[in-house]
């Protein structure tokens, strides 16, 4: 078992040297189980292998790179926790705009569905969306949607969000767009950006970290959120001592920094 553990720990270290990510980082089964996956569905003879193919190959890298990285995403994934966020921002005193982070946009159905909201109680506001997948965060920005992705939205969140795309697809409208800004960022190893932020988004990423990186990422979100921030994360991810944090619980997923 010992040696099995050595082996792997090996080409995963090559991996990450490989993909500049800190696969390290995140919970190593989930790891060896989605690489091995990967390498068999493309005819690989072993971890190594792949390793061979991703030094030898950028556009390896890249596939690899996107496939590690999980983006499973949707619209207010979790509908009744996002209602509970609804309720939160609506007795929030109203005074200029919020700032508001979306730490883990993958496609971009996130930072919408905090736009639609937001736009819905009347508060103006500047989005940041950011995601560690270069490919997935200029899919976002691209504000194209097909009709399956978009199927569960009413139709009061259609028409603040989209008008007519091309063919089969509908189109971020230029205002919600203007609101968002897209840019790659790496929540293990890449500055964070400036706050303070009124509200920051990490959802379903820190159960794919190790308890050591998911106490350091949300210690450092923590100090990007302003006094009375919200943080929201994962239906999955309760934090245990959200007081360490300086952090309290007002609904589930959904954390306050104090004042």
């Amino acid at each position: 078992m010992e040696s099995r553990t050595s082996e792997a720990d090996g080409w995963l270290d090559a991996l990450a040297a490989e993909l500049g990510l800190s696969l390290g980082a995140y919970k190593r089964e989930q790891l060896v189980r989605r690489a091995a996956a990967f390498a068999h569905q493309r005819g690989l003879d072993g971890p190594w292998e792949l390793v061979g193919r991703v030094r030898a190959d950028r556009s390896w890298a890249e596939e690899c790179r996107h496939y590690l990285t999980i983006h499973v995403t949707a619209f207010f994934r979790d509908p009744p926790y996002w209602a509970w966020l609804e309720q939160l921002l609506a007795a929030r005193p109203r005074a200029g705009r919020l700032r508001v982070w979306s730490a883990a946009a993958a496609t971009g159905a996130e930072p919408l569905s905090v736009a639609a909201l937001l736009r819905r109680l009347g508060y103006p506001a500047d989005i940041l969306a950011t995601d560690v997948d270069e490919r997935v965060i200029r899919q976002a920005e691209a504000g194209e949607y097909g009709a399956a992705e978009i199927g569960g939205l009413d139709e009061t969140v259609r028409r603040i969000l989209f008008e007519a795309g091309s063919p089969g697809s509908v189109r971020v409208r230029p205002e919600i767009r203007a609101q968002i800004r897209y840019r790659r960022l790496d929540l293990l190893q890449d500055p964070y950006p400036a706050g303070p932020f009124d509200l920051i988004l990490c959802r379903n990423v820190l159960i794919y970290f190790t308890a050591e990186e998911r106490h350091r990422v949300v210690g450092r979100l923590v100090e990007r959120l302003a006094p009375a921030g919200v943080l929201f994360v994962g239906a999955t991810e309760v934090l245990l001592n959200p007081e360490d944090f300086g952090l309290t619980v007002v609904f589930p997923a959904l954390y306050r920094r104090r004042a």
